[in-house]
């Protein structure tokens, strides 16, 4: 049986998750717009994600767009939601995609070794 190694691109090869920018940057629209607090904003997201792990619903409480969704919702906002992945194309270059400094010579090592390579994440990475 060959060994695997599985890896989260977030927070293991990749330092930030680029959806944090999108969220972020919407919570500061958000603001200018509405005059929605960015942190009210912020910890309503939070709030819906450790629900939804609570509840085990651990795919969920990485649906983002339904999270905001809600939110907004909850917010009383009538508007739609922007589509994360659309604002998140913004976001897919070099300068937000920051690796961490040993994570590509340790992939080169791993590479090297009779093991199968797994890299996996909530699909914004």
């Amino acid at each position: 049986m060959k060994l695997s190694v599985l890896m989260d691109i977030d927070q293991v090869i990749v330092e930030r998750n680029p959806l944090s920018y999108v969220i972020r940057d919407l919570a500061e629209l958000l603001f200018r717009r509405k005059g929605i607090s960015r942190e009210v904003f912020l910890n309503e997201i939070r709030r819906k994600r450790i629900a939804r792990i609570k509840s085990g619903d651990y795919m969920g409480a990485y649906n983002y767009q339904d999270i905001i969704e809600k939110v907004y919702r909850k917010l009383g906002l009538r508007e739609e939601v922007p589509i994360l992945s659309e604002l998140l194309k913004d976001y897919l270059r070099e300068d937000y995609l920051k690796i961490y400094i040993d994570a590509l010579e340790a992939i080169k090592l791993l590479k090297k070794m009779p093991v199968a390579l797994i890299a996996f994440s909530s699909g914004y990475s």
